[in-house]
């Protein structure tokens, strides 16, 4: 698991004192932290905000005065990442309003008792609240139940219910595939469309304005492809976020049984074998559609480009 921490750089010591008890405590994960004086550091939080699971907010005395904290916030939000803030010390410091719903019409402060401001888009906790979080996974409610899974019969339930939600798990795979096949047949046929319709507008020969009217189908086609893609993108990232969530709700049931054998299979494929590292199915599954996506583009272009000078020679 990967947590990137935000904080200010006046709060560095205290911070790295937090990681290091923090560290003790919980295994496999690393703390992300941005490089002191690195003069790309938009890029380098952009870069380990999006390999983060989790943000962790290190709220300091002077915390909400800094517009790049703000920056590495609303980065977070924008990248749905789950927030939770710790305090590195007891004194009723601001939270920074970046983390809460904005408001146009409220200009508040925001201490510790926020209560009847705006709604929260963090979780503040204590430091052992985070290693339980670290531990069994981002949901109490979840835990706080299979805590209770002590009597044998609901252990059967529970083994029941595993099944029942690994099928769910395997079913969202397939009709992630399914909707690739289907995007992958269409542009095909739509590509096909083309290419025949451009080859008989060729072959008439007393046809006038030929370039006129194959820039005119080209580039509406290649438009409707570009949709086409961007659509199937989306879709796949969204089956991908949703396995994802699966993924780790299962990794929490497992941990109530005799093996994590799901758990233990995504601790090794993440490992670093040499230079190379593990890619989700996600992550290359969304090179189609952006491969598809930059054809159309390319045709569209042209497509422009032979309309202009069409018209300009008609001139």
């Amino acid at each position: 698991m990967n947590v990137f921490v935000v904080h200010k750089s006046n709060d560095l010591k205290a911070v790295e004192k937090l990681i290091e008890r923090l560290s003790k405590k919980v295994v496999n994960t690393n703390f992300l932290i941005l490089i002191e004086g690195n003069k790309n550091w938009k890029a380098e939080a952009k870069e380990k905000i999006k390999c983060s699971d989790c943000i962790l907010v290190a709220l300091g005395e002077h915390t909400h005065e800094s517009k790049f904290i703000d920056y590495e916030i609303e980065l977070s939000k924008k990248l749905n990442k789950k927030i939770f803030l710790i305090r590195l010390n007891d004194k009723q410091d601001i939270i920074n309003k970046s983390l809460f719903l904005k408001d146009k019409f409220m200009e508040v402060k925001y201490h510790r008792n926020f209560e009847g401001h705006n709604r929260p888009l963090f979780k503040e906790i204590k430091e052992e609240d985070f290693i339980k979080i670290v531990s069994d996974g981002f949901d109490f409610d979840l835990q706080a139940e299979l805590n209770k899974t002590k009597d044998p019969k609901r252990v059967e339930e529970l083994i029941e219910q595993y099944k029942v939600y690994l099928a769910t798990s395997e079913d969202v795979v397939t009709r992630r595939q399914n909707a690739s096949s289907f995007y992958i047949g269409i542009n095909t046929v739509l590509m096909g469309v083309m290419t025949t319709i451009t080859s008989l507008f060729l072959g008439l020969s007393a046809l006038t304005n030929k370039a006129m009217l194959i820039a005119i189908i080209t580039l509406f086609t290649s438009l409707l492809g570009i949709v086409l893609c961007t659509n199937w993108f989306y879709l796949i990232d969204s089956y991908g976020k949703l396995n994802s969530a699966k993924m780790k709700v299962i990794s929490t049931l497992e941990k109530e049984l005799p093996a994590n054998i799901y758990d233990t299979e995504w601790r090794v494929m993440n490992e670093k074998v040499g230079n190379t590292k593990y890619r989700s199915f996600t992550s290359i599954e969304k090179r189609v559609p952006l491969t598809f996506f930059v054809l159309y583009f390319s045709i569209l272009l042209v497509s422009i480009i032979i309309l202009v000078i069409t018209i300009f020679k008609g001139l």
